[in-house]
């Protein structure tokens, strides 16, 4: 990009540019000029607002209507230009590049005119805004209505902050209200923990002392009863006979559950 059109000019005059201690070739290069099509009469050369032609022109048949809108095109495609089979608007049309052909040969043959740089060219045509102006902001006098608003927004700030703290202030007598729920709630919980404590050191004693309670039963009871049992049992037979069938009949069925019950110890 060059900085002026000057620069520009005089690389062309010479014919060559030097690039990192390389020498270019330098040609000037436009590109295939645009022609311009209007679209009411396919006409080279304008638009349609500078179209001069009353009635509108079918691209596709070249036949001239009123209304293009209305028009019923028989779709015979012939050109416009050429009489060619093809649409009056096709850039291949023959007339249309040749037109566009000779309009290119017209640039490169003339001088160059326009501006390279048109940044720099608007510059120099336009001169520079004015500087802004810079007020102390010790004179600034701020209005009534300004003054006002600040003042109802830092009113609806404090009043905001105010809901926030008295929001605040509710959550935390909550929160403290939550804490002691849990504090009493442990402290329930370990009350309850050292009543199954009491209750199983209870169970444990109570099932000591009913061990004992067997055992005395087993070592003192019970062969007491069965002496007893047999004292008994050899008293109710006189001269050979049995003087208490019933009494027999319990006294051993109750001697076998005494032997059963302590063989019964004895497997445990």
């Amino acid at each position: 990009e060059f900085n002026s059109p000057k620069t520009r000019d005089d690389i062309l005059n010479k014919g060559y540019m030097t690039i990192d201690y390389i020498k270019y070739d330098v040609k000037e290069y436009l590109p295939q000029a645009s022609i311009l099509i209007c679209s009411n009469c396919m006409g080279i050369g304008h638009f349609r607002k500078q179209c001069k032609q009353t009635n509108a022109t079918c691209k596709i048949c070249s036949e001239q209507v009123k209304d293009a809108s209305t028009h019923q095109c028989q779709g015979v495609v012939k050109c416009l230009h050429c009489g060619g089979a093809h649409h009056s608007n096709d850039l291949k049309c023959m007339v249309i590049k040749q037109f566009r052909s000779d309009l290119t040969k017209n640039l490169l043959s003339a001088p160059h005119k326009q501006s390279f740089n048109r940044q720099t060219d608007l510059a120099l045509q336009f001169p520079p805004l004015p500087q802004a102006s810079k007020q102390s902001i010790t004179n600034y006098q701020m209005s009534t209505n300004v003054q006002n608003g600040i003042m109802i927004k830092l009113d609806q700030i404090l009043n905001s902050i105010h809901k926030f703290e008295s929001t605040m202030g509710d959550l935390t007598k909550r929160t403290e209200v939550i804490e002691e729920w849990i504090t009493k709630k442990g402290k329930n919980v370990t009350k309850m923990e050292n009543d199954i404590k009491a209750v199983q050191l209870s169970n444990v004693r109570i099932d000591g002392e009913l061990k004992h309670q067997v055992k005395v039963i087993e070592k003192l009871f019970i062969p007491v009863l069965d002496d007893i049992i047999t004292v008994l049992s050899e008293l109710n037979i006189k001269d050979g006979r049995v003087l208490d069938a019933d009494f027999r009949s319990r006294s051993g069925l109750w001697k076998s559950e005494f032997k059963a019950l302590l063989d019964k110890r004895l497997i445990l």
